[in-house]
């Protein structure tokens, strides 16, 4: 029923305007992007290309929505316009672009660097939880992390050391052809450690005999 007391219609488009109206804050939570009815300023200086113009928010977001786009802001600096800076976009397009450059991104980040990860073993342990943390170790590889093993000894079972030294032999075998020796076996006070990272894949074509592909041993 309209304000006349007559029934009419349902504009649905208005609903949706009030909807927007009414959810005050609509922004993507990763980009923090405001857009549309969330932007707070009533004039914006809406950027098209190398062309502004100043209007207000509700003639840009008309203008958005006739294109079945988006009035989203891009900056806010009061001291070089007091109103939002604006451009009509996809947003959904805009997301998936921004996340898809920001994976590559990241992925380029996580080619420059790699994070040690190290997994501890002592000479007490069952086949299970050996296999288990084996398991751990091949993942963090495929990741693309250096992995640091260790075999730590209490004090009783320093007399042990031949024994804990085989047992990282063993332990290294489960690596051969998927990772080389970044850092031989070393006594470091009662543990034995070395650290181990992924053979690259042009690395792994090499033929039989190149050091980088050779069976890991201690």
């Amino acid at each position: 029923m309209n304000s006349n007391g007559n029934y009419g219609k349902f504009d649905h488009n208005q609903q949706r305007d009030n909807n927007d109206r009414g959810r005050g804050s609509r922004r993507d939570d990763k980009l923090n992007l405001p857009m549309d009815y969330a932007i707070k300023s009533a004039k914006v200086r809406l950027v098209d290309g190398e062309e502004t113009r100043i209007m207000s928010k509700d003639d840009a977001i008309k203008i958005a929505k006739s294109q079945g786009k988006n009035l989203v802001q891009i900056a806010f600096n009061p001291s070089v316009f007091p109103g939002s800076i604006c451009k009509i976009l996809d947003y959904a397009k805009f997301k998936y672009d921004q996340k898809k450059k920001q994976k590559e991104q990241n992925k380029k980040a996580r080619a420059s660097r790699s994070d040690l990860k190290e997994l501890s073993f002592t000479i007490r342990i069952d086949e299970a939880d050996k296999q288990t943390k084996i398991k751990h170790a091949k993942e963090f590889l495929e990741d693309g992390d250096n992995v640091k093993l260790s075999i730590f000894m209490s004090k009783r079972e320093m007399s042990k050391l031949d024994f804990a030294k085989n047992l990282l032999s063993e332990i290294l075998r489960e690596f051969d052809g998927i990772a080389k020796i970044e850092r031989p076996p070393v006594l470091e006070g009662r543990t034995w450690a070395c650290i181990i990272s992924k053979i690259k894949t042009q690395a792994a074509s090499k033929p039989a005999g190149d050091e980088s592909t050779v069976k890991i041993s201690v």
